[in-house]
Formats: C-alpha cells, structure tokens, sequence
C-alpha cells in the first residue's frame, strides 16, 4: 500500500475507535427531529469516513427522487414503468359488469429493465 493509503486506513481505525458523541448525533440529524433514522446515519457515517462526498449523497437522493414517480417515498415497480413510459403500470378498464378491474399496461420492460440500467439512468438525471 501507497503511504497516502496507510494514512486513511489509519484515519478509518482512529474513527472506528472513537467514541459517538451527542455533537455527533446532532450531525447526524439531518430532518432535525431528534432521532437518526438508518439513511442519516450511513450518509454521515460515509461522509465521514470520505467514502462519499456530500455531493455524490445529493446526487443518489435526486436519483431516487427522479425514481419515485409518486413521491411516497418508496420504490415500486409502477414508478419505474411510470419513469419508464410516463404512464401507470396498470390501466383502469370496466369489466361486462361495468366493475373496474386494473389490467397490466401493454407497454413492457425490455431486456435490460425499464431504463437501461442503472449507467443509462444516472446520464439521463444528469
């Protein structure tokens, strides 16, 4: 290993063996409503160790943003289609009864997914 690499591997240790402060859940607070959730604490935690710069963690987050068609802060497979096709998963038809029933779109993901892969999504947000 390169000296500059012996040095952040000794950088990473001394961090792994210090002790977290209450300064450092308030860092870590990032909504500032007094608790960390699992996401706040691995973007600080590799922030902090330099595995990331805040900049990539913007980038991911505007990603999933960009993702999440419907803004419920989960990812589905009618958001992707949505992203995708810029129409729902599913269409809204009237059975013989004049019931709705939701049937799969005609529209289907093709061999790579529903935007090419992760590499032509992440050019496309960009």
């Amino acid at each position: 290993t390169t000296f500059m690499e012996k040095r952040a591997q000794e950088a990473e240790e001394e961090f792994y063996d210090r002790k977290l402060t209450k300064d450092d859940l308030k860092a870590m607070d990032i909504a500032k409503n007094g608790d960390v959730s699992v996401g706040e604490f691995l973007e600080f935690m590799l922030v902090t160790m330099n595995k990331v710069d805040s900049e990539d963690i913007k980038e991911l987050k505007d990603l999933y943003s960009a993702l999440d068609t419907d803004a419920d802060g989960s990812l589905t497979l009618n958001d992707l289609h949505q992203y995708a096709y810029g129409e729902d998963m599913y269409d809204d038809k009237e059975d013989e009864e004049g019931g709705n029933i939701q049937t799969l779109s005609a529209r289907s993901p093709d061999k790579e997914g529903y935007i090419g892969g992760i590499a032509a999504l992440w050019r496309k947000v960009h």
